[in-house]
């Protein structure tokens, strides 16, 4: 059933997934969409009681509870994501070492290091354990005899 349906007038998006039941006590059409279970509407998009949705053979009871879980989900993952974003922005490289060469040391957390240039470029290819950061960072900033 599309939007372009001839004869379909309404504000539903026919497309998007949707239940639609019919009160027999009155005309009324009650559509839930399937990804928003215990939110009711009728044909213009409004929201309707869950006593126009009972009424019309929906479950109200057990949507409301699928609605209440879905909600305090959606709640727990933007408490999740927004501590990600938060300690992702408090990870940031400190300077562990630098040269008067130009070169610099740079710790990544979780005991990686890099090593750039005065350019900002990375010399190794990939991050390295300290030992290894230690080691080359070494034979970088030695002076030639």
């Amino acid at each position: 059933m599309s939007t372009t349906q001839p004869g379909y007038v309404g504000k539903i998006d026919l497309d998007r997934g949707v239940t639609m039941k019919q009160s027999y006590i009155s005309a009324t059409r009650v559509y839930m969409y399937k990804d928003e279970p215990g939110s009711f509407y009728d044909d213009f998009g409004r929201s309707v009681s869950e006593a126009v949705a009972a009424a019309a053979g929906f479950d109200v009871v057990a949507l409301g509870r699928v609605k209440f879980l879905s909600d305090k989900k959606a709640q727990f993952q933007a408490e999740i994501d927004a501590a990600l974003k938060e300690a992702a922005g408090s990870l940031t490289e400190e300077v562990v070492a630098s040269s008067e060469t130009g070169f610099t040391m740079l710790g990544l957390g979780g005991g990686r290091f890099k090593i750039v240039d005065i350019d900002g470029t990375m010399i190794s290819p990939r991050p390295l354990n300290k030992e290894d950061a230690d080691r080359l960072f070494e034979l970088l900033t030695q002076e030639e005899a």
